[in-house]
């Protein structure tokens, strides 16, 4: 089994010995929203980033998803999230995305300690560490020694990022999966034990990409696809009510849309599409719009939530020399890290 964190033997469980003595009938009952509950000023929604006036842009404890082209920075952006969350109490909780008219975003000030597990089916280990030691170097760039080391030991402590192409089969949904001796279920079974004994609470987890962890057939099988969104969804009630962001590749045909089957999005509670922009020219030959160092901007825009507007739109530019830099247009000469 990989260590993915030292397990707390008294943590709380996702199922209560007394959950499992009482009957679904008397659970059911005690689920009742009363009026007491709502008719009150109610806590802003949980959010893992807002934007600058308070909306909720990526929300925290749901499923989420986001779509895109191969080659686009889907999995750069989750380095980039995961880092930022856990740099967030010893940094300004910058983004350094903004919407398009250069507000920041976010990492929301409620989130405390925690961490962040990333599971990556594609990239390998020397990719990974590539990406990160760039992210962390051009984040940390303006900050001292001391604080630097302060930095990385966050890191080491609450983030963990797993390349999945060293383990072998990642699979953690098939069809044989109802079965207690599926492979695949006793896969999902022994990380959600882990995962329940952590000895911090988690923010995030991102399944990297979603094709890599459910057999073959699973992603255009309606049902199949439904079943494991939902059974992704009960990772969202371990300690820390995690996020849990699946990445997926778009159409070879529609960049903006997801391949597979519509359960994907329907049981999730946020999807949004990730691509460079394109301009507006008359070329044959496509081409996209640039900051004004010559960087492809990419543009992060929420096609569906159920806790935020449909239509956000986040932007970004990444350097050729790695990082995540806010979209320059002449306007301020700097970038925000």
């Amino acid at each position: 089994m990989i260590d993915i964190g030292k397990p707390e033997n008294n943590s709380k469980q996702l199922s209560s010995p007394a959950m499992a003595n009482s009957s679904w009938m008397d659970r059911l009952k005690s689920k009742v929203i009363s009026s007491s509950e709502w008719n009150q000023e109610l806590p802003p929604r949980p959010a893992l980033v807002r934007n600058s006036e308070g909306e909720v842009f990526i929300p925290k404890g749901k499923v989420c998803m986001i779509s895109g082209s191969g080659g686009k920075g889907k999995s750069f952006l989750t380095l980039h999230l995961a880092m930022s969350i856990i740099m967030s109490k010893y940094d300004h909780p910058t983004l350094a995305i903004t919407d398009k008219k250069e507000n920041l975003y976010v990492i929301d000030d409620e989130i405390g300690d925690g961490g962040c597990l990333l599971l990556y089916g594609e990239d390998d280990r020397h990719e990974l560490n590539y990406r990160m030691k760039t992210l962390f170097n051009h984040k940390t760039s303006y900050l001292n020694e001391s604080s630097k080391s302060t930095a990385m030991r966050a890191i080491d402590q609450y983030m963990r990022v797993i390349p999945m192409v060293e383990v072998g089969e990642s699979s953690v949904r098939d069809h044989g999966f109802g079965n207690e001796n599926s492979p695949a279920y006793k896969r999902w079974s022994e990380l959600k034990s882990v995962l329940m004994n952590y000895d911090y609470p988690l923010h995030l987890i991102v399944i990297d990409p979603l094709i890599h962890f459910v057999s073959c057939g699973i992603e255009t099988d309606n049902e199949q696809a439904g079943a494991f969104m939902k059974q992704l969804n009960e990772l969202t009630q371990l300690k820390g009510n995690p996020s849990v962001l699946v990445i997926h590749h778009a159409k070879k045909s529609d960049s903006s849309s997801y391949r597979g089957s519509s359960a994907l999005s329907d049981n999730a509670r946020w999807v949004a599409s990730l691509d460079w922009i394109k301009t507006q020219g008359q070329d044959e030959e496509e081409e996209y719009e640039v900051d004004d160092s010559g960087n492809r901007i990419v543009q992060l825009k929420v096609t569906k939530s159920n806790s935020s507007s449909v239509g956000m739109v986040a932007q970004y530019s990444i350097p050729q020399g790695g990082g995540v830099v806010k979209v320059d247009r002449g306007n301020s000469g700097e970038s925000v890290i």
